[in-house]
């Protein structure tokens, strides 16, 4: 499901919440309004991967046999991807604009309830589910546990993984973000050393000494579209972000203007959003990806 949302399923996800977004008649409501601001971190994280992930995959590579790969190529690359990303993560959090990025992990979880009840919000949980109904019959059933007590609350008040996610976010997080040389990171390294198994949760954030500007491409040096459209492009990862903001920044304008207005005609708003995340282009999937020029990326 994750890597149907990040490729040919993510248009047809924006547009159902989209939908949504634009059915309510009051939208100045707590729950259109926290309903309306996952749709527009949803917006960010979409333009951002459009914008990032070509970048990523020249640098990182992919499989040669890419609809058909070997299960070693896949661990490889995909090990390489998240290193890549990881390391972009981490040149902004401590060395963009000479500020370090505090990052606040429990702002980011919208939940209700404490400890082990934490639970997140029914609003959430209604968007989410319903938008991925409508997107994805066949994929709903196993994400809910047990249904709400009636038909209103048949999703907001529904139980399933939805719930559990932010515990496994916060634990992935205790493992990926901890401490250089602490217990934990010498027998994942150990593990990943040694080849025993593969599970992304052994890719590691890197400290910031060993962060590697150079894949950053401050210096611009040029770079291909992998998808093999025309052209050298010389963006760095700090022009990307750029272009990332005001894509989005322009969608959530369009998406306000909406709301406000007549409420009859957002084509515009789809097509837009309907861009494949993992290649930057609307109508190319990532099994279609040709070009790379993959360097081996260790910290």
């Amino acid at each position: 499901l994750s890597f149907l949302l990040h490729n040919d399923g993510a248009a047809a996800m924006a547009g159902k919440m989209l939908d949504r977004v634009i059915a309510m008649h009051d939208f100045n409501n707590e729950w259109a309004s926290a309903q309306r601001a996952y749709f527009y971190g949803y917006v960010s994280h979409l333009m951002c991967d459009a914008v990032f992930h070509p970048f990523v995959f020249y640098h990182s590579g992919f499989p040669k046999n890419i609809k058909n790969p070997s299960a070693k190529e896949v661990k490889f690359f995909r090990e390489q991807n998240l290193m890549f990303q990881y390391n972009i993560d981490g040149y902004f959090e401590h060395f963009y604009k000479d500020q370090r990025f505090h990052l606040d992990l429990n702002a980011f979880l919208p939940e209700t309830g404490r400890g082990i009840s934490r639970r997140l919000y029914p609003a959430l949980k209604d968007f989410l589910l319903g938008s991925l109904e409508e997107a994805f019959p066949d994929k709903i059933r196993r994400l809910i546990w047990k249904v709400g007590p009636d038909k209103d609350r048949r999703l907001s008040g529904s139980m399933g993984y939805l719930d559990v996610c932010p515990h496994f976010i916060r634990l992935a997080y205790a493992i990926k973000r901890a401490k250089p040389h602490s217990r934990l990171v010498r027998a994942v390294s150990a593990i990943r050393r040694r080849k025993l198994f593969y599970t992304d949760f052994l890719v590691l954030y890197p400290a910031p000494r060993k962060i590697n500007k150079h894949f950053v491409n401050l210096h611009r040096d040029r770079w291909r579209n992998p998808t093999g459209t025309p052209g050298w492009r010389y963006e760095s990862a700090e022009d990307l972000l750029h272009q990332a903001c005001s894509i989005t920044a322009e969608v959530w304008e369009k998406t306000e203007g909406i709301l406000y207005g007549e409420k009859k005609n957002y084509q515009h708003i789809i097509k837009q959003l309907s861009i494949n995340p993992l290649t930057g282009e609307s109508a190319t999937p990532y099994e279609k990806l040709k070009i790379h020029d993959a360097t081996i990326l260790r910290y």
